[in-house]
């Protein structure tokens, strides 16, 4: 039986744990989870024939993965298709053109450095400078084919998204090198509580046809939400 052609799916910023697991979790369960939404299943649930390589920073992360995927016991599931990779997500050691979808999850919220976050309890969180969130969008875009999809997922502070993502529509969106197919949840500015947002976006070169969807939050989401950002501000 022919081997089945999947996508190359690229994860940068993959964390602890991958976001496929948590959808997969889901599919095996009654239990919506927060993270998933319509366009987390269609563009970032791992099929037969995919590939997947998610990247971190930190190399605790990267082995917390290589966990994970290790115990689970999915009869689909073909570990020689997926690894996971240390490195810096500004230089990514992957083929121009040659992803199907590029993953930027949380990343974008990240911090400013010499800020101090108001949600995150954690002295050591993580900062990024805008213009190295920049330097990664520009990276995300050289590895993806011209067809592919840029998937960006904010469930941090979207205040700190808030410079880069004005650029996404300056520079790409509105010079059309990239179209918004779809949106689940609303990005929200000048505001520092957890908020879900996810948009895939196509990268081509030339026109482009359909309409985008915006699918907005459930009111469970919502719930969710507020919920969670009230268990962060217990910290203080």
């Amino acid at each position: 039986m022919p081997e089945t052609k999947g996508r190359l799916v690229v994860d940068i910023g993959c964390g602890a744990r991958p976001v496929f697991v948590d959808i997969e979790q889901e599919a095996r369960s009654k239990e919506r989870l927060i993270y998933s939404t319509p366009l987390s299943r269609d563009f970032l649930a791992i099929k037969e024939g995919d590939r997947y390589i998610g990247i971190d920073r930190h190399k605790e992360s990267i082995a917390s993965c290589k966990k994970s995927i290790k115990e689970k016991k999915w009869s689909w599931f073909d570990t020689s298709k997926i690894s996971f990779k240390a490195g810096d997500a500004r230089s990514l050691r992957i083929a121009t053109g040659s992803a199907d979808v590029v993953l930027l999850s949380d990343i974008l919220s990240a911090p400013i450095p010499g800020t101090t976050p108001v949600s995150e309890p954690y002295p050591d969180e993580t900062c990024i400078t805008e213009g190295a969130k920049w330097a990664m969008i520009k990276e995300a875009l050289r590895i993806l084919r011209d067809d592919g999809h840029l998937v960006i997922q904010i469930c941090q502070t979207p205040l700190y998204a808030e410079e880069v993502m004005s650029r996404i529509q300056r520079d790409l969106l509105e010079k059309k090198r990239i179209k918004l197919v779809r949106q689940c949840g609303e990005f929200v500015k000048d505001s520092d509580n957890w908020n879900l947002y996810q948009a895939a976006f196509q990268k081509a070169s030339g026109p482009f046809k359909g309409t985008p969807e915006v699918i907005p939050w459930t009111e469970a989401q919502k719930k969710f939400a507020i919920k969670y950002a009230a268990s962060w501000d217990s910290f203080y």
